[in-house]
């Protein structure tokens, strides 16, 4: 078997970390491969499937990988309505040119401690295609300024040290910014917690309709990606959950929870009542 290079970024590898060292957040991430991999279209029929694993029955590779694979049905050009698998834990290479690059990139990058980071810079430095639209040094800034929230303060240190010596370049990735939003460290949510009354989403939806009036910046402004960042350390949800819930097709289903519409108005109410208050006593 071909060794596999640990600083190259592949799939099955992160998959596998993510599954280890944050079950918290797996689900969440796994909604992340998923979308990236449908939109590659990398599937499989479950003959093949099971094929490829040596198993008689789906229901056997479930019970021997529970959080590995997720079905979807697609339809062929006559109509005919297909069970398909995504492989969360794929043997996949990730390339320069993939979309999500930056965000399986930043992954890779927050999961390695502070040698490991200077050695996966270093070695993506000298092989990057310079003739891109976009030189190494600021991928690296941005990835990393928009999935900040994967980072500790200590690992954002390492990349500006790493940038400071490659590019001498100044100002550093989010130098003043990233140890004042790290300081507290992030909030762990739980399911039920009652650490903030709107359920993550609950939340998803009164950040729409604010987007919408025009409270929040619009999407044209403000993407998917930023407003989950800003909505996660306000509310101590996950990012990469609120970005993926203000999709079209999630948000539909989130509105059309009957439940979820009446907690944001019940709160809403409320928030009403704090303001009447205010103008009769003003």
């Amino acid at each position: 078997m071909e060794k596999i290079n640990e600083n190259e970024i592949y799939l099955f590898t992160i998959s596998g970390v993510e599954y280890l060292s944050s079950p918290e957040t797996y689900p969440e991430y796994s909604a992340s491969v998923e979308m990236f991999l449908r939109m590659k279209k990398l599937f499989e029929t479950e003959e093949a499937l099971l094929k490829r694993l040596g198993a008689t029955t789906i229901e056997e590779v479930l019970l021997k990988c529970p959080d590995r694979f997720i079905s979807a049905t697609t339809k062929t050009k006559d109509g005919k309505v297909n069970i398909v698998w995504f492989d969360i834990w794929a043997n996949y290479f990730f390339k320069q040119d993939d979309n999500s690059y930056d965000y399986f990139f930043a992954k890779k990058l927050s999961r390695s401690n502070s040698l490991a980071i200077e050695n996966i810079l270093n070695y993506h430095k000298n092989k990057w295609d310079e003739s891109s639209s976009i030189s190494f040094e600021r991928f690296v800034r941005l990835a990393t300024r928009s999935h900040l929230e994967l980072f500790e303060q200590d690992q954002v240190q390492t990349i500006n040290e790493w940038i400071d010596a490659n590019y001498k370049t100044i100002p550093s990735i989010e130098s003043v910014n990233a140890p004042s939003l790290k300081a507290k460290g992030r909030l762990k949510r739980t399911k039920g917690d009652n650490k903030t009354v709107l359920t993550e989403e609950q939340t998803t939806i009164l950040v729409d309709l604010l987007q919408k009036e025009g409270v929040f910046l619009r999407e044209e402004y403000l993407n998917k990606q930023e407003t989950g960042r800003v909505i996660g350390y306000l509310t101590g949800y996950s990012p990469d959950s609120l970005r993926i819930s203000l999709g079209e097709e999630k948000l539909k289903g989130i509105y059309a929870n009957k439940g979820n519409l009446k907690e944001v108005f019940s709160v809403w109410s409320k928030i009403n009542n704090l303001i009447s208050s205010q103008l009769k006593g003003s």
